[in-house]
Order: structure tokens, then C-alpha cells, then sequence
């Protein structure tokens, strides 16, 4: 028997955690063909033993079943559909497995709909979004109204179907179904993800037209969808426009905002929006503080860092490895030597914070950047001295790859 009919045997019969060897060739036909126990969860992880980078893992486990079995316990207890459950249950379907048998064996209502459709987005099952609208469509005590059109919409961006977005713009015309602030809000994080950022601002001034006035939370889409496709200065306009339009800004779109920074490099402006904020009287979180410190780890800002991390012990908010990582990497950034580094790992721990691969994973690549090969071979060796994930490897990797250190990469 071939490893791919060995691998489909053990999948579809077992419960228990096991491992075994296929490529990439052999997980797509077992994904494809569907060939799991109903009861099992394919992981694919890299397997660092095997020599071949085709070469993967797969784990099986009874992890869906406990997932399931919880998530109906919790139905039980409430009364209602457990929406988790079902989403779950739709991405273990085979691909050309229909959904009606599944979504006719449960008794949901509107509400329930409006549920499994942003769960299903969660559980990454977002293509099957269509699928279930339409057997919904067909319910007759099911109401289909703009929630679930909204749902459907963002789902439909994130796997890129434009085509199917404007078949339902057309749908929702033709049912005399009204845009809400709701469904533009959807429509712009749609077309930001398929990189149609003139498309969002369109329909800004097609839902101003519609006598809607756009909320903040529709400029923090705005400006994401802007900053996906690379148009940072056009994602800052939107805070100018804000003003005109008379729409307070808080800590989300000072949030939004320095994240263009970051992309962008410009820690000044980044600055004057944290200190724009303050002066709203806006509540500053630890999540703002760190997003600054980020900006200012990947461009040098150590002063501005410690003036953060000052601020941010002031006002009691809750430290964190993040903000250390950032408060470190600043310094790294800036020039300083790895003394001052290890420094600020001992702050940490005199803080109860214990230092992480990330800690020194960031110092890696600050010190690539900057060309200083002494540093980064401090910090590996520290690196490695902790757990470190696919992802860790992966940016220890590049960092020796980009300071020409190929030996330690390898």
C-alpha cells in the first residue's frame, strides 16, 4: 500500500494521537478527498527531523471532539444552537459535501444565522459563506435581512470573490434591502482586502449621499483598508477628514493610525497622534503604548521609548513582554551596545517578567539590521537557549541570512 492509502487509513480509522510521514502532494489529496476520521483534526506542522522541506507532520488527535462536545455542553446549558459547533462541523465537510443535510438537522433562527455566518469566518470557513445564505434563502421561517448580507460580504473579501460581492449588491437592490452603515462598513473591508482601496472611498461618498453619517468605527476601516493597499498618506487623510465630518477620534483610531506610522516609518508622526490623543482626554491603554513603543523599536526611538514606558508605569498600566521586547529592540536600533540589552532583560525580571525567545529573536533582527555580527551572535546563542517556534526559527533564519552569517543559518 502506498504511504498516501497507509495515511487515509489511519486518518479515517483512528481517534488516538498518532504521527506518520507524507509530502505536500500526499495532505492535499487527503484535504481534498476528505479522508479524516469525522471526529479527528489534521495539523500540518514542520517537522524539523526530516531532511526534505516538503516533508510534514501530521497530527491527529481527539481535539475537534473535546472542541465539540464542550461547545454542545455550553448549548445545552443556554437552550439555544451552538453556533461554534456547527461552524466546526461545516469546515470537516468535504469540499463538494453539501451543507444541506448538516444545516437541516439544526433549528436556527435569524439570530442564529447572523451567528454562524461571523463564526464561520472565525473557523476559517469563509468560502462556504455563499452556501449557507443560499439554503437559508430557501427556509421559510428564516428572514434574511442586511446582518446576514454584511456577513456574507467580509467573508466573500477575505477569499477574494469579488464577483460574488457585486451578484449580492445586486441582490440586496433587487429584495429592496437598504445599505445600513452596517453593510458599507462591510463593503469597504471587502474591497480592502481585494486591494480596491479607491473602491472604499467610493463608497464613502455613496453612503453621504445616502444621508448616512459615517461613524468612527467606518474611518478605522477606511484607514486599514487604505494602509492594506500601501496608501499610507490616504490612510492618514482620513484622520483630516474625520475632523471635517466632526467625528471624535479615540484610542482605536489613534490605534489604526500608528500602525500606518509603523509601515511608514515616521516616528514623529506617530508621536504627535499619541500626544493628539492625550490631549482628548481619551482613555490610554496599554495596547496604544505598545503599538508606540513598536514603531519607535523598529526605527530607533529609544529616548521616546523610555519617556513611554515611564508614562505607561505612571498611569498603572500593565506591563508586559511586549513592551520590554519594544522598549529593548529601540535600543538595539538606536546603537547601543548589548550590554544595555541585557540591562533591560534584567528590568524585565526585576519586574517579573521573564525575557522569551521573541526578547531575543527581536534583538536578532534589530542587530542585523544595523550590521553588528558580534550582537547577533549574543543574542542567538541566547535565543536558543529557550523554546523557540516554526515562526522563531524562521526569523532567526533570515536575520543570519541577511548578515551573511549562512553557517549559523544553515
Amino acid at each position: 500500500m502506498s504511504s498516501l492509502g497507509i495515511s487515509s487509513a489511519l486518518f479515517k480509522h483512528s481517534k488516538c494521537i498518532f504521527h506518520t510521514r507524507v509530502d505536500n502532494r500526499h495532505v492535499n489529496q487527503l484535504r481534498l478527498r476528505g479522508d479524516l476520521h469525522p471526529q479527528s483534526q489534521l495539523a500540518v506542522t514542520t517537522d524539523r527531523n526530516f531532511g526534505s522541506p516538503r516533508t510534514r507532520r501530521l497530527s491527529c488527535s481527539s481535539s475537534y471532539s473535546k472542541r465539540v462536545d464542550n461547545a454542545r455542553r455550553r448549548s445545552a446549558n443556554e437552550g439555544n444552537v451552538s453556533v461554534d459547533v456547527v461552524a466546526a462541523q461545516l469546515k470537516n465537510l468535504r469540499v463538494k459535501e453539501d451543507v444541506s443535510k448538516l444545516l437541516g438537522a439544526q433549528s436556527l433562527d435569524e439570530k442564529d444565522l447572523a451567528r454562524l455566518l461571523g463564526q464561520m469566518r472565525k473557523e476559517r470557513v469563509g468560502y462556504r459563506t455563499l452556501e449557507v445564505l443560499r439554503w437559508a434563502q430557501k427556509q421559510t421561517d428564516i428572514d434574511i435581512n442586511e446582518f446576514h448580507y454584511s456577513a456574507c460580504i467580509r467573508s466573500l473579501g477575505e477569499t477574494g470573490d469579488e464577483q460574488s460581492i457585486v451578484a449580492l449588491l445586486a441582490e440586496m437592490q433587487e429584495k429592496h434591502i437598504a445599505r445600513s452603515e452596517r453593510v458599507y462598513g462591510s463593503l469597504m473591508y471587502a474591497f480592502g482586502y481585494l486591494k480596491k482601496w479607491n473602491r472604499s472611498l467610493e463608497l464613502l461618498a455613496e453612503m453621504k449621499a445616502d444621508g448616512i453619517q459615517p461613524s468612527e468605527l467606518t474611518y478605522v476601516t477606511l484607514i486599514k483598508c487604505c494602509a492594506q493597499s500601501g496608501k499610507y498618506d490616504a490612510a492618514l487623510d482620513m484622520a483630516l477628514e474625520m475632523d471635517a465630518d466632526g467625528v471624535p477620534q479615540s484610542e482605536l483610531t489613534c490605534g489604526a493610525l500608528l500602525a500606518v506610522c509603523q509601515k511608514m516609518g515616521d516616528v514623529d508622526r506617530a508621536m504627535h497622534y499619541l500626544t493628539q490623543l492625550k490631549g482628548t482626554g481619551a482613555r490610554m491603554t496599554a495596547d496604544i503604548y505598545n503599538t508606540a513603543l513598536e514603531v519607535l523599536a523598529d526605527f530607533g526611538g529609544s529616548d521616546h521609548a523610555v519617556r513611554l514606558l515611564a508614562e505607561m508605569r505612571s498611569a498603572d498600566l500593565r506591563l508586559s513582554a511586549r513592551t520590554f521586547n519594544a522598549v529593548i529592540t529601540a535600543h538595539v536600533a538606536a546603537g547601543q551596545p548589548w550590554e544595555v540589552a541585557t540591562e533591560w532583560v534584567e528590568t524585565m525580571r526585576s519586574e517579573g517578567i521573564q525575557a522569551n525567545a521573541f526578547t531575543y529573536t527581536t534583538v536578532c533582527r534589530a542587530a542585523a539590521k544595523r550590521g553588528d555580527v558580534e550582537m547577533m551572535r549574543a543574542a542567538l546563542e541566547a535565543a536558543t537557549s529557550h523554546p523557540l517556534d516554526l515562526m522563531a526559527y524562521t526569523s532567526l533564519v533570515k536575520a543570519c541570512a541577511d548578515t551573511g552569517l549562512w553557517g549559523v543559518a544553515e
